[in-house]
This record gives C-alpha cells, sequence and structure tokens, in this order.
C-alpha cells in the first residue's frame, strides 16, 4: 500500500508543478502583453502609408524590466523556459524591435536625451536584445 501512495505523491508533485509552470508562464504573457499593440494609422503617425502601426504603451519600461527580471531568474534553472516562451511568442520581433526602434527615432533627431525614461526604454532593448540572442543550447567550455 506505501507504493501506491508513492505513486499518487510523485504524480501530485508532476501536477502541482505543471499548474505552477502554467500560471508562471501566464504571468511572463501579462508582461509581454502590457509592451503595446497595433493600432490603427492616424493623423499623428502619418508619416508612414501602413494601415497600423506599432505603438508602446506609456509603462513599457516597467514591462520590459518584468521581462528581463525573469528571464534573469529563469537563468537560475535548468530549462530557460522564459526564452523559449519569448521566442514562441515572437516578442522580439513583434515588440522589442518596434519599441527600440520608435523610443530610438524619438530621441535620435534631438540629439538631447530630455526624456529619461525614453534613454532607459532604449537601454533595456538593447539589454534585452542580448539576452534573447543567447543560444538555448548548453556549450561546453571548449
Amino acid at each position: 500500500m506505501d507504493v501506491d501512495a508513492d505513486a499518487y505523491n510523485e504524480d501530485y508533485s508532476d501536477a502541482a508543478v505543471a499548474e505552477e509552470i502554467a500560471k508562471y508562464r501566464n504571468i511572463v504573457l501579462s508582461a509581454c502583453s502590457s509592451l503595446g499593440n497595433l493600432q490603427p494609422n492616424t493623423d499623428e503617425f502619418a508619416a508612414t502609408n501602413a494601415k497600423m502601426v506599432y505603438v508602446p504603451a506609456k509603462d513599457c519600461l516597467a514591462s520590459l524590466k518584468d521581462i528581463k527580471r525573469y528571464i534573469q531568474m529563469d537563468e537560475q534553472g535548468d530549462g530557460k523556459l522564459v526564452l523559449q516562451w519569448l521566442g514562441e511568442w515572437q516578442v522580439l520581433e513583434r515588440d522589442i524591435i518596434p519599441i527600440f526602434t520608435i523610443t530610438a527615432n524619438h530621441i535620435l533627431p534631438e540629439q538631447t536625451v530630455s526624456d529619461t525614461d525614453a534613454l532607459k526604454t532604449v537601454m533595456m532593448c538593447v539589454e534585452l536584445f542580448v539576452f534573447l540572442t543567447w543560444s538555448m543550447e548548453s556549450e561546453s567550455d571548449e
């Protein structure tokens, strides 16, 4: 009878771990969803001919910081789950590169960095570029 109890505890443990991973995945997805979104092109974005333009959220810097923290926490584990999820959701292509481009284009013409949040956003994007281009495979010291 002890064998059945051990098997039950093992199954419950696997189910509990899977549930925690699912919760964590939703937290990371929430941070990614808070970065920005596509919106119809208005007079504000008349310089482009696109029907839809990417608009970063007002608090995208906080979301970028959260994503960086999740990646750093994930590095302590074995699976690199956060990097896998970010790749699956194409966060680099869909969000981080547009945020970088839009924000850099906003501060570059002025040649002065009066908007510190914009500079911090650009720098956080660069940091995430580094994290998101890491190899997913473990490499030997050779």
